[in-house]
């Protein structure tokens, strides 16, 4: 079975300093990153039910680059898509 990865490069700015990163994630069979609520866009909505998932309230559905931990990752992941 093969699985779709992406790859993105994410800065966080934390007290004034810029963290850079690179993450690899899951795709969606269909390609939609993001789209958790699987309406078929990316949108507000799917921002808020990720945060809403933030810290201990953990749900491996808003992990979305299945790091163990919902965080900005996963927001940024979701605000990379919006719109789509």
């Amino acid at each position: 079975m093969n699985k779709a990865i992406a790859i993105a490069l994410l800065m966080i700015m934390f007290a004034g300093v810029a963290v850079v990163t690179l993450r690899a994630f899951p795709v969606r069979a269909d390609g939609l990153a993001g789209d958790v609520n699987n309406d078929g866009k990316v949108d507000g909505l799917d921002i808020v039910l990720v945060a809403a998932h933030w810290g201990p309230k953990y749900n491996s559905l808003y992990d979305l680059n299945a790091d163990g931990k919902i965080d900005g990752y996963d927001i940024a992941i979701v605000a990379a898509n919006f719109g789509k």
